[in-house]
């Protein structure tokens, strides 16, 4: 009967429902009805082919729709399609011959296969692609005429480098240098935008090749509108990058973006070289300067008296800007169209003196609330806002803080440390100020019990579920609405009012100054967590988390560095009201000696209807038989990460976790088992579920052991950059830039 109703539905109407799933439900759904097979491959739908978190397309079902659509298709995203062979994405890919965009990027292709497509497929303007040697790379391009002639075309480019590495424990290490002449650059005359991406640093090796490119025919970079490098600390990627920035910059363009973390521009002996750079840059849409300092390049570029009205997305995170004679308030005069800013942990936010400058703490420094306050009156465009890793500690700072955040009403993406959301010390609302004003306090204290009332209520979601008040007043309306005094809301509370729209959303502490996982010049190689919470980040408790709710659009969330969380009541609370979650990240949260909201989290599972990505770092998580069956009632669940030092496994419980949850593709449990059992484990879920799990990426591992790294290098980079990595992706990157896309 279903059949036969969606069957009256005319054909554009379908098509029009067929565009909102995933090219892995058209391959499903060819298979429906003879009606669905036609419709289903309407080429509207496959023109632009996406298999990136395609993760239950095997190889045969991806052949056969490369085989029904190959001459529709012109984009053709195999992004993170890992699982696929090279032979079978080269034979798959050479079917396309009207191809014009092309992204390869983390798929285990030869550099040979890469020529081989580049020689049959002359349209291609847009290519990205991943590489172990560029050297290889080059030969192979160097000795094939018309691969040269299909790079003649490209007009966007990324490289990834994932260059193979050297142990540090040898004895020697020989590193050889070389000034590359006839790199692929030289073929590339129409390039509009370079990205040049890098394998996260694991800091257990360094490449055995450096390439710098040395281009002979800087004019073939003319049109160079875009240049970027991610965030990787990858020897290879940056002398690559850098080198060809050193090539760019002698041609005095105007760029529209510019993303360089991580840059040594501080060298005393290229300052001049550099300042003609930036000064030149009038027309930047999206600039990245994080992780660097900005004494010599910050005035230049942001001059006081040239507004830079394209400049969109700005990224100085991290960054020490001590003596650069700018502050907040200039920054929005200067930017007054930013709508995506990180400022996280950079010196800019703080009002700098000899005293506090002699200082690496920043709870000893104060924080230019005057200059914030201009800031946000001026960008009122913002919609992208990291603010996080940094301490406001005074109650009057605090609250013209969360003022002038709240104007912000159109936010979207927030990342924000705890302890700049206090508005009142902890025994504020028993204190009042002067004397005989006890018929004040009592009326005071009767609006306080309503509010109470109301609240426990509202949070509960049922009025008979409520917790039991200790008020003995009983005459209290239920439906009577209580307006809240403004001096006793909470920052969280104030924020869920004044931005219902955020979607994204982090709140970490400024203590957490050392994940065990992280990025860093030190690598990824697991080290002791530093955790140092301030007594104001405590405030932030499970009720005002309870607020999380309002936000009915909330995809994704990361709490990290909470130690005012007791029981985690708020999860439930959270899953219920937010439907549309995605994407949970919880980090030490609570007691860091004991994981004490395990059992309101194994409550709220059965809630998370639409969860794919769950990880959660905690000393003392184990991964027991309660945690795994309350677990497998999330269903959605596609990536699960844990990372416990003190944690323990349950084998038993995780193999039937697997079993039970048909989407789950990506398991990371790094604890403190043996390696034995670990070893076991993975290859008993590799026997069992690899074969109807194409995309299966398992890793199971003790933390500390001294092949972890190398263990993690092994992973997908689309999980380690996303899951096992712990780090603040608010405002990481240009809106809408997180993946590669034309």
């Amino acid at each position: 009967m279903e059949e036969t109703n969606f069957d009256c539905l005319p054909d554009d109407l379908i098509i029009r429902i067929f565009k909102n799933v995933s090219t892995e439900d058209l391959c499903t759904i060819y298979h429906v009805s003879t009606r669905f097979r036609r419709l289903a491959y309407d080429r509207s739908l496959v023109r632009h082919s996406d298999f990136e978190q395609c993760y239950q397309t095997s190889s045969s079902a991806f052949t056969e729709y490369i085989k029904c659509n190959c001459s529709l298709i012109e984009s053709l995203s195999l992004n993170h399609c890992y699982w696929l062979t090279g032979r079978c994405v080269e034979t798959a890919v050479l079917k396309c011959k009207n191809l014009n965009k092309l992204y390869l990027l983390d798929v285990s292709i030869s550099t040979k296969q890469l020529c081989r497509i580049l020689s049959s497929i002359s349209k291609l303007e847009a290519l990205a692609f991943t590489v172990a040697s560029v050297d290889e790379f080059d030969n192979n391009l160097n000795v094939s005429e018309p691969a040269q002639r299909t790079m003649y075309n490209i007009k966007h480019l990324t490289i990834h480098f994932k260059v193979g590495i050297t142990p540090r424990t040898e004895p020697s290490i020989s590193v050889q240098f070389i000034q590359k002449k006839n790199s692929f650059i030289e073929h590339c005359r129409e390039l509009t935008s370079l990205h040049v991406m890098g394998h996260p640093n694991l800091g257990c090796g360094l490449p055995k090749l450096l390439l710098q490119p040395n281009v002979v025919k800087v004019s073939n970079l003319k049109n160079l509108k875009h240049l970027s490098l991610n965030y990787a600390i990858d020897p290879a990627a940056r002398i690559f990058y850098y080198g060809t920035l050193m090539s760019v910059a002698k041609l005095h363009l105007k760029l529209k973006t510019v993303l360089n973390p991580s840059a040594n521009f501080s060298s005393e002996r290229n300052t001049d070289f550099w300042k003609n750079f930036w000064i030149s840059q009038d027309d930047l849409e999206y600039l990245d300067l994080s992780n660097i300092s900005l004494k010599n390049i910050f005035p230049t570029i942001f001059d006081p008296g040239v507004v830079k009205s394209s400049l969109v997305y700005l990224n100085i995170s991290h960054t020490d800007s001590r003596e650069v004679g700018m502050n907040l308030a200039t920054l929005g005069h200067v930017c007054p169209n930013l709508q995506s800013l990180n400022l996280k942990n950079s010196q800019l936010v703080y009002l700098h003196s000899a005293a506090a400058d002699q200082t690496e703490n920043t709870l000893h420094q104060n924080f230019d609330i005057d200059g914030w306050t201009s800031l946000v009156s001026m960008c009122h465009k913002l919609v992208h806002l990291n603010i996080s890793n940094i301490h406001i500690h005074q109650i009057n700072v605090s609250k013209t803080f969360v003022t002038a955040l709240t104007s912000l009403t159109g936010l979207k993406s927030l990342a924000v440390s705890p302890c700049c959301l206090r508005l009142q010390d902890s025994d504020s609302k028993d204190t009042e100020k002067g004397q005989g004003q006890s018929g004040k306090k009592h009326a005071a204290s009767t609006v306080l019990v309503q509010y109470a009332k109301k609240r426990r209520i509202a949070l509960s979601g049922n009025s008979s579920q409520a917790i039991p008040s200790t008020s003995s007043s009983s005459d209290l309306d239920p439906s009577e609405t209580v307006e809240i005094p403004a001096q006793w809301k909470t920052g969280l509370q104030t924020l869920t009012e004044a931005c219902p729209s955020i979607s994204h959303l982090e709140l970490l502490s400024a203590g957490l100054v050392r994940p065990i996982i992280h990025r860093g010049s030190i690598g990824l190689a697991p080290k002791p967590c530093v955790y140092i919470p301030c007594v104001e980040s405590y405030a932030l408790t499970d009720t005002e988390l309870s607020y999380l709710g309002r936000l009915s659009n909330l995809q994704y969330l990361q709490l990290a560095g909470l130690p005012g969380i007791i029981s985690g009541t708020f999860l439930s609370d959270l899953a219920k009201q937010c439907p549309h979650l995605r994407q949970l990240h919880l980090s030490y949260l609570g007691l860091t000696a004991h994981c004490i909201y395990t059992n309101q989290l194994c409550q709220a599972f059965q809630y998370f209807t639409s969860l794919i990505d769950l990880r959660i770092e905690h000393a003392y998580l184990s991964i027991d038989q309660l945690f795994c069956r309350s677990a497998v009632k999330c269903q959605s669940l596609q990536r699960f990460c844990v990372v416990s030092k003190n944690g323990s496994v349950d084998p038993a419980a995780v193999t039937d976790l697997m079993s039970k949850l048909p989407h789950l593709m990506v398991l990371q449990l790094f604890t403190d088992s043996t390696q034995t059992m670990c070893k076991k484990l993975k290859k008993t879920l590799k026997d069992m579920f690899q074969s109807s799990r194409p995309a299966l990426s398992i890793t199971i591992y003790p933390l500390f052991d001294q092949d972890t790294a190398y263990v993690m290098n092994k992973i997908p980079t689309k999980h380690l950059e996303e899951l096992t990595i712990f780090s603040s992706k608010i405002c990481q990157q240009p809106p809408g830039q997180s993946r590669v896309k034309a």
